[in-house]
């Protein structure tokens, strides 16, 4: 058996879902921490480029520098109408190539104030820049650089980490704690009446199904005692007839010329046990499902081969037994299909009447193959109909003794036709004979039914 631990599995999703919660908040804080810190800058930015402008209008451009020095982290730029640099914090010489066509540039030419996001060509990182037209037709360009996605999502990392380690802790934690809780009603169930329980609704139908259970094994225990009961009472009739004749053959109270008599009683209850021991050995291998593979059968065929076997105990009673219908193959086991016949028409044999007749037929019907046996023998009672398939039970237990017969066979029948999923029916009329009527689920379609004479 395969076990998993609960805990595991429990610890393992709530794993999952702060993983999925931390990573989801995670990108949102950078979407947000971005967009805020972004929106922070450039307004620092204004402020300072309305600030600078306002200074450099007052003291004049010669004083460019010592402003610089006021704000280390900002880069200022002085761009004539021309588009020449006049200033720059950093003095490369990529920086005083023509500035005309610059983006911030351009706007603030036009409409006072121009802004954009790029990556400088001189520094080799992103920057922001905003340009703002000064009285004197000059620009003032004030860039910083801005903060990136990657920048943000590597600078809120190790907060994000420590609060999903955190989280891990506490959410492991508390799995365990619960899971005690959850698991603690579970192992007070009582197995015995699990729908006596006070149990969480999910587990309902494990509940029905361990009831169902429990009342399968509670009769499947019944039908085992009966039956244990019923094969003593079997056995124990055929032993002591035995015992008793040997007891007497022993003590040398049979006269010789009865011995052969005696013998013949002896065998005839061995041979009885025999039968029972057989029958019995038959249904603990339909119970307990032993089957080989299923394969195609030729209900018509197993029929004529049991005719065959039983012909002669059918003589010997002066009963004609005749079969009749047409070759229908079917997907079942066909020794479980040989012995249903086989008890169908020795039964139908050992009570008939003398000079009777068992007429066996296969046919195809709309919904299936149709087995009947048909004899004319002492036919069974309405309220027994359906108690001829229960175990040991004989309608006729006098006359069941004379032929032989187990109580078994009709059992062995009844199951053999749940095994292939077939109904079974009886029609019996007392004194004039019974119908016994197997209906087999309807064949392959590509199999055909062919015609066969009827034989005797």
């Amino acid at each position: 058996m395969r076990q998993k631990s609960l805990q595991t599995k429990l610890q393992q999703s709530v794993s999952l879902v702060i993983i999925i919660t931390l990573l989801a908040s995670y990108m949102m804080a950078i979407f947000l921490v971005y967009n805020q810190t972004s929106a922070g800058m450039r307004e620092e930015i204004e402020r300072e480029a309305d600030y600078l402008a306002a200074a450099v209008s007052i003291t004049g451009e010669e004083h460019l520098e010592d402003l610089d020095n006021a704000f280390p982290d900002t880069r200022i730029t002085l761009i004539d109408p021309e588009g020449t640099v006049i200033y720059d914090t950093d003095q490369y010489e990529i920086t005083f190539v023509n500035h005309l066509d610059r983006p911030e540039v351009v706007s603030a030419s036009r409409k006072g104030r121009g802004s954009d996001v790029r990556k400088s060509d001189s520094l080799g990182e992103e920057m922001y820049y905003y340009a703002i037209l000064l009285e004197d037709g000059n620009i003032l360009r004030i860039s910083r650089a801005a903060d990136t996605a990657l920048r943000t999502a590597v600078h809120i990392l190790p907060i994000v980490l420590i609060i999903g380690a955190g989280l891990m802790l506490i959410g492991l934690l508390l799995t365990r704690r619960r899971l005690v809780s959850l698991i603690d009603p579970i192992n007070r169930i009582d197995l015995n009446e699990p729908m006596e329980n006070d149990i969480y609704i999910e587990l309902t139908p494990l509940l029905v199904r361990i009831n169902q259970q429990n009342k399968e094994k509670e009769e499947l225990a019944q039908i085992r005692q009966e039956f244990s009961a019923n094969v003593s009472h079997e056995l124990r009739t055929p032993l002591t007839s035995i015992s008793g004749y040997a007891e007497i053959i022993k003590n040398g109270i049979v006269k010789d010329r009865d011995i052969p008599a005696f013998a013949e009683r002896i065998y005839r209850e061995a041979q009885r046990m025999i039968a029972l021991i057989e029958d019995i050995m038959r249904l603990s291998k339909l119970d307990e499902g032993a089957l080989v593979q299923k394969e195609q059968v030729d209900l018509y065929a197993v029929a004529d081969e049991v005719r065959g076997r039983l012909e002669h105990a059918a003589a010997d009673r002066n009963i004609r037994l005749s079969l009749q219908g047409v070759h229908c193959r079917m997907l079942g086991f066909r020794q479980i299909l040989d012995e249903m016949i086989y008890n169908l028409v020795d039964n139908a044999i050992k009570y008939n009447k003398e000079r009777g007749s068992v007429l066996i037929q296969v046919s195809p019907q709309e919904d299936g193959i149709l087995l009947s046996v048909r004899d004319t023998g002492i036919g069974i009672p309405d309220d027994a109909r359906e108690r001829v398939f229960e175990r040991f039970y004989r309608v006729d237990k006098s006359h069941s003794r004379q032929t032989g017969g187990t109580g078994l066979g009709l059992s062995i029948v009844k199951h053999g036709a749940m095994i292939h999923q077939a109904s079974v029916r009886v029609d019996s009329t007392l004194g004039k004979g019974t119908d016994m009527q197997i209906l087999f689920p309807p064949a392959d379609p590509e199999d055909k039914a062919v015609p066969e004479a009827a034989r005797d």
